[in-house]
């Protein structure tokens, strides 16, 4: 992570209203693993939720911006090492949230499953009505369950957006 960016992060953990909960990690998810106290029974501090909006092009995408391509690159935390991750950090009764390229569905799924991960509600998300999915959300919990499946789109026309984009997002941007 850029230093700029770093810092930002933790301007922004500081302002919020959950300042005394935050800290700002810096390091990869296989270190911040190794760091964590760790009992005979694997790690002792789980995680009720974790989300992640991870890396996700798997073919190569060039922004002009090498630090951005290589924070969009699936190789910088490919799926396997993500999941694996996530398996050991999450609660027995916890869920993990991402969101990921509908064409990498299949087999993100299939290898949250060899975690144990299996998907609780599945989100397809549209750029307009008349578009393909592009994006999947995914939710995902140790316990095997009937999976809801949703659909989500973003725009009525180009810059109206719906209003269950709207809904969902209002909270996080200024303008929305």
């Amino acid at each position: 992570m850029p230093k700029e960016v770093r810092q930002q992060c933790v301007e922004n953990f500081e302002a919020s209203d959950w300042a005394d909960r935050l800290f700002c990690y810096h390091a990869g998810l296989d270190e911040f693993i190794d760091d964590l106290p760790a009992g005979d029974a694997g790690i002792e501090e789980k995680y009720d939720l974790i989300v992640s909006n991870p890396p996700f092009f798997s073919e190569d995408v060039s922004s002009g911006n090498t630090s951005r391509d290589i924070a969009r690159q699936n190789t910088s935390l490919p799926f396997d090492e993500l999941l694996k991750g996530v398996s050991k950090l999450l609660a027995d009764d916890g869920v993990f949230s991402t969101i990921i390229p509908f064409k990498e569905k299949g087999e993100f799924v299939a290898l949250a499953s060899e975690r144990k991960l299996f998907p609780k509600r599945i989100t397809r998300i549209k750029g307009s009505r008349s578009s393909e999915i592009k994006r999947s959300l995914l939710e995902f919990s140790f316990e095997r369950k009937e999976v809801g499946i949703e659909e989500l789109v973003i725009e009525k026309q180009r810059h109206e957006y719906t209003k269950e984009y709207v809904n969902l997002t209002k909270d996080f941007y200024l303008k929305m």
